[in-house]
């Protein structure tokens, strides 16, 4: 039976540590500008947590409480990415559920998170395994 846990991680050794993994799921995220939209992220509230299976990383998700006139106090998530070779071994169910409880010691109503068009798999992931409601697109303009 392997061991699981879940932590909050805030060093510097930490947070590089977990660089490789989103820069999987971010392509265009330099070292650089890792650190420097960290910085201005955890000022904001942001925190990062990693799942650990026998002592190594194997699954990282960055999260924030939010709020807003539509979902009132909410668990937004950022970031869910589980390591290339670790994927569809039900990693991102664990730390999704962990994420979940948090929400709800934290007062949250919800947790919402967005996925690109392009990763139907994952889109599959969240509705039939995870439980999520398909509520709504989302929009941005390039400036």
């Amino acid at each position: 039976m392997s061991e699981k846990k879940i932590v909050f991680i805030d060093k510097k050794e930490d947070i590089e540590k977990v660089y490789p993994l989103f820069s999987q799921l971010y392509s265009h995220l330099t070292e650089e500008n890792y650190y420097s939209l960290y910085e201005d992220m955890i000022k904001r509230g942001y925190r990062m947590l990693q799942l650990e299976v026998d002592g190594q990383v194997v699954a990282v998700s960055g999260i924030i409480k939010l709020t807003n006139f539509c979902n009132g106090h909410y668990m937004y998530v950022y970031d869910l990415v589980t390591l290339d070779t670790e994927r569809s071994k039900g990693h991102g169910e664990y730390l999704l559920s962990y994420i979940h409880e948090y929400a709800k010691e934290q007062g949250c109503a919800y947790v919402e998170l967005e996925s690109a068009l392009h990763r139907t798999a994952a889109h599959r992931f969240y509705e039939e395994k995870m439980d999520y409601d398909k509520f709504c697109y989302s929009f941005r303009y390039t400036i």
